[in-house]
């Protein structure tokens, strides 16, 4: 399992997360949050929305993954 820094494209970091993808380390962000099953997850590797989480977010491309040594 890696460690991923999470941070905001703005640069707020949102912590380090653990994941085998930064994909995975960012659903396990989503989830700490609240987001479930029906809100957000992996299919074929990629992270996606529900359509009623995609009307709240506008736009999901809001946040940097970067693997940590």
């Amino acid at each position: 399992m890696n460690s991923y820094l999470i941070q905001s494209i703005g640069g707020l970091s949102m912590g380090t997360w653990k994941g085998g993808s930064p994909q995975e380390a960012l659903l396990q962000f989503y989830r700490k949050r609240g987001y479930t099953e029906e809100a957000v997850w992996l299919k074929d590797g990629k992270i996606c929305f529900g359509e009623h989480v995609l009307d709240i977010f506008g736009n999901t491309n809001t946040w940097l993954v970067q693997k940590l040594n």
